[in-house]
């Protein structure tokens, strides 16, 4: 299982662009997760919040408590738990993870240094590849790309139960 983290400021539409790629991905017959990593405790179901919409489509929520994937794990048995079972995890947030990591970037000063990204998704970062916005098959491209250029390498990394 390949695992990728999409990052960015709050407000940045990295919830938006994980709900339109796991709907594309899904269409494409993929087997996706999904995981919403958030440093702060994260209250049941707010209405209108992100979060709460994006609950529904979520593997696991992993917040300061734990992973909550209808109990705790941690992040290794989460992804040993999933790696049978999916071909990608799509994370929301884990900057501070090892996995690699596109940034949503709209309109805001950049999150992470440019050499901790494959490349972003709305505005341009340096000289990094940059996705539009709207458009799940660019992204598809671009993932499916550097899977392939990167096999047996860590920047894309496979997890094996």
């Amino acid at each position: 299982m390949n695992i990728l983290c999409l990052v960015g400021r709050s407000g940045s539409g990295k919830t938006t662009v994980l709900e339109r790629w796991l709907d594309h991905l899904r269409g494409l017959g993929w087997r996706v997760a999904a995981l919403k990593h958030s440093h702060h405790p994260l209250p049941e179901d707010q209405s209108g919040k992100d979060s709460a919409r994006l609950r529904a489509d979520c593997t696991g929520l992993a917040t300061p408590n734990g992973i909550q994937l209808r109990g705790q794990l941690d992040w290794t048995e989460l992804a040993m738990w999933l790696a049978p079972r999916f071909d990608l995890l799509l994370i929301e947030g884990g900057k501070a993870s090892p996995f690699p990591k596109l940034e949503v970037l709209r309109g805001q000063p950049p999150f992470m240094k440019e050499s901790a990204l494959l490349a972003t998704i709305g505005d341009r970062l340096g000289a990094l590849p940059c996705l539009p916005l709207d458009d799940p098959e660019a992204w598809t491209a671009f993932y499916t790309s550097e899977a392939s250029r990167n096999k047996g390498s860590s920047a894309l990394p496979k997890l094996s139960s």
